[in-house]
């Protein structure tokens, strides 16, 4: 005949509820992070189509789909590159989503450009001093060089 396991012992009873509590927290943290997190390299679609659209206007369509081009640095710096064109035209109000979909893929030089302009501002793009130092810290994080005194 099979005994019953022996009832677990108070003294013995936090120290299993702490095991089963420290359990349930790392699967919800392994759940959250593989199942609920979006993928970060992906630009949203919406912002990359309105900058191609743009760019078309323009009369400097990008030589792959852009979607194509954040997949490599190369890419991304020719984006960068034709964003920077835009805004030197006067909109950098379309040349911003376009920054932002590139700082979320981890590149540093839109990050930085992201602080400048709202830092500084540019046409049609107010000063925000707390997006700036958001995306100054983004970009330090991302490799970048960023002064810290004197510069206004």
């Amino acid at each position: 005949m099979t005994s019953a396991p022996a009832p677990v012992s108070r003294a013995k009873l936090p120290v299993v509820l702490a095991v089963i509590g420290a359990v349930a927290v790392v699967f919800l943290v392994v759940v959250y992070w593989t199942e609920l997190m979006p993928p970060p390299a992906m630009p949203r679609e919406s912002k990359v189509a309105d900058f191609e659209a743009k760019l078309r206007e323009a009369g400097r369509p990008l030589p792959r789909p852009a979607k194509e081009l954040f997949g490599s640095a190369e890419g991304r710096d020719l984006i960068f590159t034709e964003a920077g064109s835009l805004e030197k035209s006067g909109q950098a109000a379309v040349a911003i989503p376009v920054y932002v979909e590139l700082a979320r893929v981890d590149h540093g030089k839109s990050a930085r450009r992201l602080a400048e302009i709202y830092d500084r501002g540019a046409p049609g793009v107010d000063r925000d001093y707390s997006k700036s130092l958001e995306w100054y810290e983004r970009a330090r994080q991302l490799g970048e060089t960023v002064e810290t005194c004197c510069r206004r």
